[in-house]
């Protein structure tokens, strides 16, 4: 049985753990972000003991143990992840504040996170949407991927320092963000991801900076092209009820994007952005105005871009890329199919995956398929 005992990864949601054999051979030690898991299995039966050491600057010291029986390796293996797992509630997850680091940039302090830095294979740099949304860790941490995660909120957004001229920020400025999280998190190989807007910047960065030290890219429902999304959204706006399209239209005959704009584009968000129901209340929940960064970049109607985002365009970067790269989108997303099938075409080599049953928040929709479709692709890296 001892043949089988292995360096091995064990995915929970509070980490990934690099279990690497000490001396003794069937004894493993692991850390993953502030915690040190070490598993001592008796080879005759399977037996084992899980020992999790919370050792965090911040949230303080805890030590917890399971005993349990498996019948082989990797039995015990699994068995000891859904154990971890019980210990990662949702409440303890979302609380990232004990999590955020800090930068030190020209324009001010980005907040990032990182997890699973230990692990050896190239990082991952999740890049969100908006503009001016916030990145997600949880989501990140709880994809488990096998290697180091990171993601940032970008200036003006989520914990990240405000602007202090905003009337005047542009793409420029943020490509320069990227640029300084990039060589300040010494990410001298990173596979990027970046959704929706999160793609554009990532465009915006190759068409500056080259690819050099990206390995890969994975592009979720990608905003490249402002005049491409906005012809999506009409071809999405016909597929909604004509009591919808009258009143999107009486809205821009009158310039209203006030409350009545809001309460339709509310609906299309039901269908376009979040498809599962389960979501809807977020849609529900949106306020009537789009935050500030949202106004300057693109304005204050979703479909007409009025601002610095006006004539936006990056699609040229993509038949110069030679890096492997996913694409992916949900089978009602605001990028429609045929865009997504036209990147893909012009992206050598490069993979699509729709996701049913999906809007444009693809990962919030189907979370597990997401997942999977990311970990089979960093999988072939």
């Amino acid at each position: 049985m001892e043949e089988s005992f292995r360096e091995t990864l064990l995915r929970s949601r509070l980490g990934v753990f690099l279990l690497t054999p000490t001396a003794a051979k069937n004894v493993f030690n692991g850390r993953a972000n502030d915690y040190v898991c070490r598993l001592t299995i008796d080879p005759g039966t399977w037996q084992f003991t899980a020992v999790l050491t919370m050792e965090s600057p911040v949230r303080g010291q805890a030590e917890t143990a399971f005993t349990g029986c498996s019948y082989s390796f990797d039995g015990v293996i699994r068995a000891a992840a859904d154990w971890l797992n019980t210990l990662a509630t949702d409440d303890m997850l979302n609380d990232t504040e004990p999590d955020v680091r800090f930068l030190a940039t020209e324009h001010g302090p980005v907040a990032y996170w990182a997890y699973n830095e230990d692990l050896k294979k190239t990082p991952v740099l999740f890049i969100h949407g908006g503009p001016g949304g916030e990145s997600n860790p949880v989501r990140m941490r709880t994809l488990m991927l096998d290697r180091p995660v990171y993601c940032y909120d970008q200036a003006n957004c989520g914990h990240s320092a405000p602007v202090a001229d905003l009337a005047h920020w542009t793409v420029e400025d943020y490509v320069e963000e990227l640029r300084e999280v990039v060589v300040g998190l010494h990410l001298d190989r990173v596979v990027m991801c970046g959704a929706s807007w999160g793609a554009g910047l990532i465009g915006a960065y190759l068409k500056k900076y080259g690819a050099a030290g990206i390995v890969a890219l994975v592009l979720p429902s990608p905003f490249l092209n402002s005049q491409v999304w906005t012809d999506d959204q009409e071809v999405n706006f016909a597929k909604m009820p004509a009591a919808f399209q009258k009143g999107i239209a009486a809205c821009r005959q009158a310039g209203d994007t006030g409350p009545r704009y809001h309460a339709l584009m509310r609906e299309y968000y039901k269908r376009f952005l979040f498809a599962d129901p389960v979501n809807w209340p977020i849609a529900d929940a949106a306020e009537d105005t789009y935050g500030d960064v949202f106004n300057v970049l693109w304005g204050p109607d979703e479909n007409v871009c009025t601002g610095v985002l006006t004539g936006f365009d990056v699609e040229g970067v993509l038949p110069e890329l030679k890096m492997p790269a996913l694409f992916m989108c949900g089978d009602s997303d605001e990028v429609t199919l045929s865009t997504m099938q036209r990147y893909r075409d012009l992206l050598p080599g490069a993979r699509l995956a729709v996701i049913p049953g999906a809007g444009h928040a693809t990962a919030k929709d189907r979370p597990e398929l997401y997942a999977a479709v990311l970990t089979e692709f960093l999988g072939r890296l």
